[in-house]
């Protein structure tokens, strides 16, 4: 970056696709419905290949295990997703993305209520 002129401090970004519930079995069986079709579709889009064709990574399959990248689970299991993801990179913000893969709105709003109330403002103390 310096050798390009840019003097200001680099920022380190980190995403993941979000979903809270009260316990970790609701948030699964909520999250299983939409999210495996829903990566289907991007890889098969991302690969111009037919979605009954795409064979899903574990690090998308797994939901809840320590390789998956998606952060879900109770308030505090996604805190702990979040803080294993933006760990080892150092990490200054961390950019929530919830409501995709065709969920009911209400039930992405209450994912996101349970972040903001929760998991927020304990992210926020991660990068300080």
């Amino acid at each position: 970056m310096r050798k390009c002129g840019h003097t200001h401090q680099p920022e380190n970004h980190s995403a993941a696709h979000c979903h809270l519930a009260e316990s970790s079995q609701a948030a699964r069986k909520h999250l299983a419905q939409y999210q495996f079709n829903f990566q289907r579709w991007v890889f098969s889009k991302r690969f111009g290949v037919d979605e009954k064709d795409v064979e899903l990574p574990p690090r998308i399959t797994n939901l809840g295990a320590e390789e998956c990248v998606i952060a879900l689970g109770s308030p505090q299991q996604v805190l702990d997703k979040i803080a294993q993801l933006c760990e080892p990179s150092g990490c200054d913000r961390f950019i929530y993305q919830g409501d995709y893969g065709g969920q009911p709105w209400p039930r992405v709003m209450q994912s996101l209520e349970l972040y903001g109330q929760h998991v927020l403002p304990e992210v926020s103390k991660l990068a300080s």
